[in-house]
């Protein structure tokens, strides 16, 4: 088994060892060649600061890739083949990707890690890793009519509202910081009220068959419920997600009340180096 970095590697190499180390994942996980373009770019994803493992015939053995953004570091991918699993080559793995953190002068490193993986949240907390704060994982597959007060829902400017919030957000976690968020093309904004002063905004992006909410903030539980089924009523058929909300956000509250769903929760753990 040998070290490289993942400099050389091609979007389908890439892709492929994520695949391969991200197999038997608790939640199925699948990335596309055009996926890994846009998680390298989007995230930060520092190729000569991140670690592939092969074996002495080639194969994958572990990834661990490291986005970072000035001082601060995040674990964009980790994990082993499932033929190595077990053999205590996580911990291995993780220090080496911490001493390149280092290496990059980087303060902290930080992940995420879903809340009923004890074996990976024993390695990240030998490792140094401390848990910062709950994520929730949202999701609502309703179809929602059209709604009344639709006429007080306006476009608003994505870049604006992720760059200057018109209301108080919680700090995002990696993937949906604003750098992160402006690597797509395709964002789009509405506005809840007075484009200046809105009770309500969303950034989101939307496929034929879902909507990916980047940012969602509102200033009562009734202005965000009353945003996301105007957003649900203009684009009918698609599912609506909303990715690691911090629990503390008034966003959770509102949107399980509104026949949302949790579909997961993860632990957002720090390491300062």
């Amino acid at each position: 088994m040998y070290e490289s970095d993942s400099t050389g590697l091609s979007s389908a190499e890439l892709a492929a060892a994520f695949n391969i180390v991200y197999a038997d994942y608790a939640v199925p996980f699948t990335m596309t060649e055009a996926a890994a373009r846009r998680h390298v770019a989007a995230h930060a994803i520092a190729p000569d600061r991140s670690i592939l493992w092969r074996d002495d015939a080639g194969e994958v053995v572990g990834l661990a890739a490291l986005g970072v953004r000035g001082e601060r570091g995040w674990v964009g991918g980790f994990g082993l083949a499932p033929a190595w699993r077990g053999r205590g080559l996580s911990g291995v793995l993780l220090g080496q990707l911490l001493d390149r953190a280092r290496e990059a002068g980087l303060r902290r490193v930080q992940l995420e890690v879903i809340t009923t993986n004890a074996r990976a949240i024993r390695t990240y907390e030998r490792a140094g890793f401390g848990r910062a704060r709950e994520l929730l994982i949202l999701a609502s597959d309703e179809a929602a009519p059209a709604e009344a007060g639709a006429n007080d829902v306006r476009e608003g400017d994505p870049a604006t509202l992720l760059v200057a919030p018109p209301i108080a957000v919680p700090t995002p976690a990696w993937q949906r910081e604003p750098a992160s968020l402006a690597a797509d093309p395709d964002l789009r904004g509405l506005v809840l009220g007075d484009p200046a002063s809105p009770r309500a905004f969303v950034v989101y992006s939307a496929t034929a068959i879902a909507v990916q909410i980047g940012a969602l903030a509102g200033v009562s539980a009734d202005a965000l419920a009353a945003l996301t089924r105007a957003l649900a009523s203009r684009l009918p058929g698609r599912s609506l997600r909303l990715a690691n909300e911090p629990e503390e956000s008034l966003v959770p509250t509102a949107l399980l009340a509104a026949s949302w769903r949790e579909t997961l929760r993860q632990y957002e753990m720090i390491c300062a180096l």
